[in-house]
């Protein structure tokens, strides 16, 4: 099958649902995020005290990447269609029915470094 057509109510609940949990794990990767950041701001802090000279660089603490705007421009589309179905192809359907989008696996890999 290449496309399929959806309701555009179902469609909009779908991604919406979608769009909330990211923005969930995004702020639970932020105060993860924040928390590895600042233990290490301590530890470049006693170091510099003790007289050393740490790196100045955070390089393995990747931050999180917040991708809210991607749903949000799916959902203006919709607002702005006057069909009552929308036709998805095989990548729209896994980008916003099955929320597996490009970015999502450097999301999830991200987010798990912060994850309690």
């Amino acid at each position: 099958m290449q496309t399929v057509t959806i309701e555009k109510d179902k469609l909009r609940e779908t991604i919406e649902a979608n769009k909330t949990l990211h923005e969930q794990e995004y702020q639970e990767a932020m105060l993860g995020y924040r928390e590895a950041f600042d233990k290490q701001l301590m530890q470049k802090r006693k170091a510099l005290k003790k007289g050393e000279l740490p790196d100045p660089y955070f390089n393995d603490l990747p931050k999180p990447a917040e991708h809210t705007n991607e749903y949000e421009q799916v959902l203006k589309m919709l607002d702005f269609s006057v069909d009552d179905t929308i036709e998805l192809s095989h990548d729209e359907f896994s980008r916003y029915i099955l929320d597996d989008w490009g970015w999502k696996r450097d999301f999830k890999m991200s987010s798990s470094n912060y994850k309690k």
